[in-house]
């Protein structure tokens, strides 16, 4: 298993029809609080090395068919973290029963920063705090 890409304009019309079946992850560190995408959750890139934080994380969104990753511009960040997180589901998940209950990943293709600047000016696609 691995990732794939998603654009801002497929998770733009996902969130805005409310589809409670994704799942943002924004793996970048304390500019979260300054704008993230609305709804998303912050788990910074530099804790994924201890694979109890993805599996909390696999944990607490058990029924999310999607889980969208990113950082700033998701060239490096965001793909690693995504990465770490299709490995982990592979090692979890081994039998071909269990293959087809697995999230999709994807990442956000041009990360946080494509996203800030194509909806910097609509107040509900960006959301600001923790």
């Amino acid at each position: 298993m691995s990732y794939t890409y998603m654009d801002t304009a497929e998770l733009s019309t996902r969130i805005q029809s409310n589809d409670d079946s994704i799942l943002v992850v924004d793996v970048r560190g304390d500019d979260f609080i300054d704008g993230h995408i609305p709804n998303a959750i912050q788990v910074s890139s530099e804790l994924w090395d201890d694979v109890r934080v993805i599996d909390n994380l696999l944990a607490s969104y058990p029924t999310k068919s999607t889980i969208v990753v990113h950082c700033m511009m998701s060239q490096i960040r965001g793909p690693k973290c995504a990465r770490k997180l299709s490995d982990r589901l592979s090692a979890l998940t081994s039998s071909p029963e269990t293959e087809t209950d697995k999230p999709e990943i994807k990442v956000l293709r041009g990360g946080y920063d494509a996203w800030y600047n194509m909806y910097s000016n609509t107040s509900d696609m960006i959301a600001y705090g923790e």
